[in-house]
């Protein structure tokens, strides 16, 4: 599982961080006021490092409120998605 990116910043640089505008709401007599909050959006990429020819490589974006749960929901996409549970590296491999 590849994790990168996805927003462009100042320079043209990748940036995980991007903002939205979370508008007025109203919590029962309550109304809370508007405001600007940070999230996270990652381009997510699925391989196998074996590389048989049986497997086929997917992608997908997510938009998170922090990089754990990016990489829990990026995790639970590869299970829902292709049935897949996948096992951390004891070591990085290079390629």
């Amino acid at each position: 599982m590849n994790i990168r990116a996805v927003d462009v910043g100042p320079g043209g640089r990748k940036e995980f961080v991007t903002f939205v505008r979370v508008p007025k709401a109203r919590m029962g007599g309550k109304i809370t006021e508007s405001a600007i909050r940070e999230t996270i959006r990652a381009h997510v990429e699925i391989t196998e490092l074996s590389q048989t020819d049986n497997f086929i490589p997917f992608s997908y974006t997510l938009h998170e409120p922090d990089i754990e749960t990016i990489i829990r929901a990026a995790l639970e996409g590869a299970y829902q998605t292709r049935n897949l549970v996948l096992k951390p590296l004891s070591k990085r491999i290079a390629k």
